[in-house]
């Protein structure tokens, strides 16, 4: 595991990352939750832009450079991982991520995106690189499932022009713990990805 944006090291500072971690892996100790995969390995890429995600406006989030993100894919295949979760979203990515995201999937590696929370007909457009060759159908666009499990969430984009790499997995009110331990319900399609690369996992 590695920062990859900077030298701060691994550790969480809005329990975003977290989060997402334990829906994919929580360790199972008969006790409260654990991940869909609780027996998989975690390779943490941390990619977020230093001091982004303690910005204290809460209308700014976490910012990622592609180019860090691309290193954290590449961290991945370099170390054999069998499935890249990318719970964010934002503007197509730039040729140096692309370039990234076909040697992993030329690795055989599946990749998993949040397809965003912006009620949109199609997903966001960070995560339509699916619909590329590049992809080679090894990636998957996740939505967000309602509490009914039945249903998209009202906030979830929806498959539109992705159908044909979308999957529908809980996206509302997911039980999982912060930075700091504390368990929290969390709502986006960035828990959707998790339980898709935790059944991908598995």
């Amino acid at each position: 595991s590695a920062d990859l944006a900077g030298t701060r090291g691994i550790a969480d500072e809005d329990g975003h990352g977290t989060a997402v971690s334990d829906v994919l892996l929580g360790a199972k100790n008969d006790s409260g939750i654990h991940g869909v995969a609780f027996g998989a390995t975690l390779l943490v890429a941390r990619t977020d832009t230093p001091g982004s995600c303690t910005n204290p406006d809460p209308a700014k989030d976490c910012s990622h450079d592609d180019n860090a993100i691309a290193r954290g894919v590449d961290l991945a295949v370099a170390n054999n991982a069998r499935v890249i979760n990318i719970s964010l979203g934002g503007s197509p990515p730039n040729a140096t991520l692309r370039a990234a995201l076909d040697r992993a999937t030329a690795a055989g590696i599946v990749i998993v995106f949040s397809a965003g929370n912006d009620s949109g007909a199609n997903p966001d457009p960070f995560a339509q690189i699916a619909n590329d060759p590049l992809a080679r159908n090894l990636i998957i666009i996740a939505g967000a499932l309602d509490a009914s499990n039945a249903a998209l969430a009202g906030f979830s984009n929806q498959a539109g022009n992705g159908a044909a790499h979308y999957l529908g997995a809980l996206g509302e009110g997911v039980r999982a713990i912060d930075h700091t331990g504390a368990s929290f319900l969390w709502s986006g399609t960035s828990f959707s990805a998790p339980i898709v690369s935790g059944a991908v996992a598995l």
